[in-house]
């Protein structure tokens, strides 16, 4: 459902559906009311929403809807408001620049822009011609793209990378994109400051990492706690299984872990002790 509404109208608001828009008379009615006052919009659109809308509609425009639409449009609007200059003719060889064309958009949309692109310019029914170039960020387009085609705007020589088509987007990243890694930087520093201080406790920089890791429980739970159980805590909320797997495993063979270890036998042994002098006072 959309909703469109003007102050000049008073937020007077109209609700309708796409298939409202099949009706001549519902697009004429919203054309009459809505078409001449400057300030009309839709409501209420994400950015993404908003982003993709316009694409589309500029796209569709260009491709097909001036020559579907314009006769009716010149008769509502003037002579002079559109010019052919705007849409793709018979016969045309087009080039089309898209600039990061999947900003905003939900991951999902990004996915699948390549395809909606080129299912919108393969249902023009002319016999024109035309290429497109993007320009992106994003790991699901290349993934949609041949290797010969992409070109990499790094500032350095261009080195080819592996096969893009249907690509890992993990893999993208990492190689295509120039990302030092592919997990959120804030995160790589945890663990980077865990492993650290589990290899080398006792040393300058770990000892460092070691009450790091302590204000980040604090900031995380609202509570201090024990280095062991400190880092234990962490490592069970990391989400990727390597990292998981290979911080346990440094833990358990880790001076910290003797460390625990070892206080909790002196912690067992007091609690021994202390039940045994209160056996002895009720005793008397």
């Amino acid at each position: 459902m959309f909703k469109i509404s003007s102050r000049m109208e008073g937020w007077q608001e109209e609700t309708f559906s796409l298939e409202d828009l099949k009706e001549p008379d519902k697009v004429n009615q919203l054309e009459r009311k809505f078409l001449f006052l400057p300030d009309a919009q839709l409501q209420y659109f994400s950015s993404g929403q908003y982003a993709k809308l316009a694409f589309l509609a500029k796209l569709y425009w260009y491709l097909e809807g001036y020559h579907r639409e314009i006769e009716r449009y010149r008769d509502i609007v003037g002579e002079n408001e559109f010019s052919s200059d705007d849409a793709l003719l018979p016969e045309e060889t087009a080039l089309i620049f898209i600039d990061e064309g999947e900003t905003y958009y939900h991951p999902e949309w990004q996915r699948r822009y390549v395809k909606t692109l080129l299912e919108m310019v393969n249902y023009v029914g002319n016999s024109s011609k035309i290429q497109i170039v993007i320009t992106t960020n994003s790991p699901f387009i290349l993934s949609d793209i041949l290797n010969k085609d992409v070109t990499y705007l790094t500032g350095k020589k261009e080195t080819r990378f592996d096969k893009t088509l249907g690509q890992n987007i993990h893999k993208l990243l990492k190689e295509n994109f120039f990302m030092d890694y592919t997990i959120g930087e804030y995160a790589r520093e945890i663990i980077r400051k865990i492993m650290l201080c589990l290899k080398n406790p006792g040393e300058g920089e770990a000892d460092n990492s070691e009450e790091q890791i302590k204000e980040i429980i604090l900031q995380y739970y609202g509570k201090e706690k024990e280095i062991y159980s400190a880092i234990q805590l962490l490592i069970e909320q990391i989400g990727e299984p390597v990292y998981r797997y290979e911080l346990d495993k440094l833990l358990e063979e880790s001076q910290v872990m003797r460390k625990h270890k070892g206080m909790e036998q002196l912690l067992q042994k007091k609690r021994k002790i202390e039940e045994e002098i209160e056996r002895l006072e009720k005793k008397g």
